[in-house]
């Protein structure tokens, strides 16, 4: 799970609220790992899910995104990330306002692209995050399903 606040030229103050969820990494390609990938699986699991909320109060904005995150670089606890894919902005009442990447039209999605920087700090990693729409989000990642190390002994 990922919290945070989004900025943009569209999002009048305050700053919208941003939530997302964040799957489990996972290997996109199906070519076969050599031995010694397979001895460090975990490295090469550099692809993740993320479900996206933004919302505006009072109900100016609500917006929705699905991507696919790819980490290009990973550095110890530092790690950068690509991602791609669709966004869904829904706004109501009369009052539409006018977001520079959408059609003229009904069409109110468009693709998007971004990329994130993130420190891994345990169960908490906080991100900075800039759209190729220019939303901007700073938050954190808030890891509530880490590994467990269970040690087996023979009795």
């Amino acid at each position: 799970m990922e919290c945070g606040l989004s900025t943009n030229t569209f999002f009048r103050s305050p700053a919208s609220v941003n939530l997302r969820y964040i799957s489990s990494a996972f290997r996109w390609s199906e070519e076969d790992l050599s031995e010694e990938e397979e001895k460090h699986i975990e490295k090469f699991k550099n692809s993740r899910l993320m479900v996206e909320l933004i919302y505006t109060p009072p109900l100016k904005v609500v917006c929705t995104a699905f991507n696919v995150q790819s980490r290009l670089l990973r550095y110890k606890r530092l790690s950068f990330n690509i991602y791609g894919g669709v966004k869904f902005f829904f706004v109501p009442g009369p009052d539409f306002i006018d977001i520079p990447y959408l059609s003229k039209g009904k069409d109110l999605w468009y693709m998007n692209m971004g990329l994130l920087l993130q420190l891994n700090l345990g169960i908490v990693a906080p991100f900075a995050d800039i759209g190729g729409d220019g939303i901007i989000t700073v938050g954190t990642e808030f890891n509530f399903c880490r590994k467990r190390i269970i040690k087996l002994t023979r009795p």
